[in-house]
């Protein structure tokens, strides 16, 4: 099942590539964690659970073991790519990543990471088999 989630323009803001300065448009879904972009493009595989579950996996041990499980069980993106902790949102211009937080997190600090960016077009999968597609409105 598909959803199209549109975006408005108000929300919208910019972020520039700091190896090529091209400016791209984002949008921020707010305590999406966790989730794993895509290592070729800006899609995002986002596991949803309860806030006790939640709350379990964010401690150490639960951490560790929790993201081995979950990048198992991510599917394969449309695009062939794997989503994976370490990969980022990525500049369209030079593949580069996006500077999204302000200092270059590791894969721990990735998964605490709650906050999601998304592009114009961005597909966002989730672990009940349903997309969302964001499209940002002019």
């Amino acid at each position: 099942m598909e959803e199209i989630v549109p975006i408005p323009s108000s929300s919208i803001k910019t972020i520039k590539c700091d190896t090529c300065n091209t400016t791209s448009h984002i949008y921020t879904v707010k305590e999406a964690g966790p989730h794993l972009y895509c290592t070729k493009c800006n899609n995002v595989y986002h596991e949803k659970y309860s806030d006790q579950d939640h709350a379990k996996i964010r401690t150490k041990w639960g951490r560790r073991k929790s993201m081995s499980i979950i990048e198992s069980q991510a599917p394969i993106c449309e695009c062939r790519g794997l989503f994976l902790f370490n990969s980022h949102p990525n500049c369209k211009n030079c593949g580069c990543d996006l500077p999204i937080i302000e200092h270059e997190p590791d894969s721990r600090e990735r998964f605490l990471y709650s906050d999601l960016v998304v592009f114009d077009g961005t597909v966002e999968y989730l672990n009940q088999g349903h997309k969302r597609i964001y499209r940002f409105e002019q």
